[in-house]
């Protein structure tokens, strides 16, 4: 992980993009936005990094939830 500024790092940009709307597409769907979910969630998967596999494995399970809602 890198733990430079955020200019040096555009990784370290990306995961907390993704992060944070996981974070929100979770909360969605648990709120029964359905739509928003799908769209937090597929922005998280963009933004996700190739190296962060459980992570993509993570925004893939929820976004398969938001399908079977």
């Amino acid at each position: 992980m890198c733990t430079t500024s955020p200019t040096r790092c555009p990784n370290l940009l990306l995961v907390q993009v993704a992060d944070r709307a996981y974070t929100m597409g979770t909360r969605a769907l648990q709120a029964g936005k359905r739509a928003q979910a799908v769209q937090l969630l597929q922005l998280a998967e963009a933004a996700c990094p190739e190296s962060k596999i459980n992570a993509q494995r993570k925004i893939q399970t929820a976004l398969h939830a938001c399908s079977s809602v």
